[in-house]
């Protein structure tokens, strides 16, 4: 009875505290795991969705100057029909549409038209010469959002003389933005799958981890419960005949 006792209490103890460090240290590296990898992904998409939005500011500086929608009208499509592109739109200085893509989701739509460039947001653009913002759209779910300023060298310069004063230093004017929204729900759908995966191979190092751990603390347990038994007996044997 009072091996078992002894066995219980010290395998009981040990087991728990393993299990504890187990778990928590799981659980930490998890948690590291996905937060990372949501970094990483959402990182990329929002890479993507600058470089679109830069190239197209560049690819559109002299159709803004000489007003050629049909150009603008060109290069929007064409963003478009690249993955998770929700919508792209080509204002002038004064925050006026000269170009948006033709998009077919009514609620898209509906979000571009209610949500109009602030002209605020132009001496931002000018200073910082990038805008990011995050939104949720209804029926679409959540969106990044990048704005960056269409500059020209020389602002009131035609597309032909523009051309030869490219490289004369000059001060770059703002003359337009472009404005790209990207879908991150693709990517969400990714990151909660990846999340799912770890989450379950975390559940199942914890399970194997608390088994082989108390079939390890057994095994390290005998010996030491055998040897407290011992010197118990030899402790009550001294005791009942102490040397004289």
């Amino acid at each position: 009875m009072a091996k078992n006792k002894i066995s219980f209490n010290l395998s009981f103890k040990f087991i728990i505290t393993i299990s504890l460090i187990i778990i928590l240290t799981s659980v930490a590296l998890s948690l590291f795991f996905i937060n990372a990898q949501t970094k990483l992904l959402k990182g990329f998409v929002e890479s993507k969705a600058e470089t679109l939005a830069r190239t197209l500011a560049s690819s559109s500086e002299y159709s803004v100057l000489s007003l050629s929608r049909e150009v603008l009208s060109h290069l929007t499509r064409n963003t478009i029909n690249q993955d998770d592109v929700l919508y792209s739109v080509i204002y002038d200085k004064n925050c006026v549409v000269l170009s948006e893509s033709e998009v077919q989701n009514p609620k898209v739509v509906n979000y571009v038209q209610s949500t109009p460039l602030d002209p605020a947001l132009i001496s931002i653009l000018e200073k910082n010469k990038y805008q990011k913002e995050l939104y949720s759209i209804s029926g679409i779910g959540e969106v990044i959002e990048i704005l960056i300023p269409i500059l020209s060298r020389d602002s009131l310069a035609s597309p032909n003389t523009l051309l030869y004063k490219r490289n004369l230093p000059s001060e770059e004017v703002l003359i337009g933005v472009v404005r790209v929204g990207l879908s991150l729900e693709r990517i969400n759908y990714q990151i909660d799958k990846v999340s799912n995966w770890i989450l379950l191979i975390t559940l199942i190092v914890i399970l194997a981890g608390i088994v082989i751990s108390s079939f390890l603390i057994k095994i390290i347990i005998n010996p030491i419960q055998d040897l407290t038994i011992g010197t118990k007996k030899a402790l009550n044997l001294i005791n009942r005949y102490p040397v004289l």
